[in-house]
């Protein structure tokens, strides 16, 4: 009997595929903030909106995208999503007023919304099935591994540099991701399965699949919550005179997701999820609350492990759980239902986080973002756990 093993060849391409988008999404998302306040001259309540339009595009792009992937197949539109990437990518550097850095956050999050589908959707066609928790785990410590690189070399090229060197490099991990894809071999039964689903009509069963509705709920609110650090915590460090340190917030978090990662994984799948998803959103919870009274480097670092740990035990649970009760030939709906619905909350959560902390304080912001834990393990018993206790019953 041939020995089940996550890490193959393409497993590992489409790993780092991911890893160079999320690098870009990282590094962009530390930096825009800066960018809109010092070179646009832009007022702080619009730091928000370049993010939740990006997360708007992606938003509105993932339901199709889930379809797509399920009809007219994997590769076809993971090459048409990082073509769209690189190509916006590019353009950054005539991003010279604010209109046209929001028109090129659109069709970036387009191609980003495009690309995060396929390569989930792929990522867990090549997991073998007793081992999904375990490797959707590792699919996603790519992603945390780009949360730890990106923001710190973000926030080192502008601060060094320039924003025109960010904008370089960025281009040329977008090219990478492409070049990668080329050479990525898809499940030859995924092709078949794509060719004979091409004439599938769109409606709201076919954009989502109804089995990963729940989940993705508590993802997103979940994603309303972490919002807050990625628009806002670099700001924090500045307001409280910590910007010398304020890159390394993001190196502890993901160092601390890399560890957390391959334990959890492999909980998950020997125990189950609850005995993974209600302590990781406890510990979240207390990282957000921790870090709203911080006023010293090192509750900031404190803060910033906790944070990681529970982000690093809920995201991939979250998400092995989306695909997990889906059909084979659904698994391209159900990540796009995952992602939609993390992406909503994101976007609200960047756009009324801002209006929070330019109204209150950070402090006030981070501690509320804290406290939405509550209603996540709440919306996670009610809509998941007690409704597939009850369909085993």
């Amino acid at each position: 009997m041939k020995k089940e093993t996550i890490w193959t060849k393409d497993f590992l391409f489409i790993s780092i595929n991911s890893f160079f988008v999320f690098l870009i999404f990282y590094s962009l998302m530390t930096v825009l903030p800066f960018f809109v306040l010092d070179e646009l001259h832009q007022p702080e309540e619009s730091v928000g909106l370049v993010t939740s339009i990006f997360l708007l595009a992606s938003v509105i792009i993932r339901p199709f995208a889930g379809n797509w992937l399920d009809t007219i197949g994997r590769r076809k539109i993971l090459l048409l999503a990082l073509i769209t990437f690189l190509l916006s990518t590019g353009l950054y550097f005539i991003a010279h007023s604010y209109i046209v850095l929001l028109i090129l956050r659109f069709f970036q999050g387009i191609g980003f919304g495009l690309a995060t589908t396929a390569t989930g959707a792929i990522a867990a066609d090549l997991v073998p099935k007793s081992k999904k928790g375990e490797g959707i785990g590792y699919y996603g410590m790519f992603m945390s591994i780009a949360m730890v690189i990106g923001p710190y070399l973000g926030l080192l090229l502008i601060q060094q540099y320039s924003f025109t060197l960010l904008f370089i490099f960025c281009t040329i991990f977008a090219l990478l991701s492409f070049v990668l894809a080329l050479f990525t071999k898809l499940p030859v039964q995924n092709e078949q399965l794509d060719f004979n689903r091409s004439s599938a009509k769109l409606s709201f069963r076919e954009l989502f699949e109804s089995s990963a509705i729940p989940i993705s709920i508590t993802a997103g609110i979940f994603a309303l919550s972490y919002s807050s650090i990625s628009s806002y915590v670099s700001l924090y460090a500045e307001e409280l005179g910590l910007q010398s340190i304020a890159g390394f917030f993001f190196i502890i978090i993901g160092l601390a997701v890399i560890i957390s990662r391959p334990f959890t994984g492999k909980w998950f799948d020997l125990y189950g999820e609850n005995k993974v998803i209600y302590p990781a959103l406890i510990i979240f919870m207390i990282g957000m609350i921790l870090l709203s009274f911080t006023d010293n480097a090192a509750l900031y670092v404190v803060s910033a492990v906790i944070i990681g740990l529970g982000y690093g035990a809920a995201i991939p649970s979250f998400q092995t759980i989306s695909v997990q009760y889906a059909p084979d030939h659904r698994r391209g709906a159900a990540t796009a239902t995952y992602f939609f619905f993390f992406d909503t909350g994101f976007g609200i959560g960047a756009f009324v986080n801002g209006i929070i902390q330019a109204k209150t304080s950070f402090q006030f912001m981070f501690f509320l973002s804290g406290m939405i834990m509550i209603g996540t393990i709440l919306i996670y018993y009610f809509i998941h756990d007690k409704r597939k206790n009850l369909q085993t019953i």
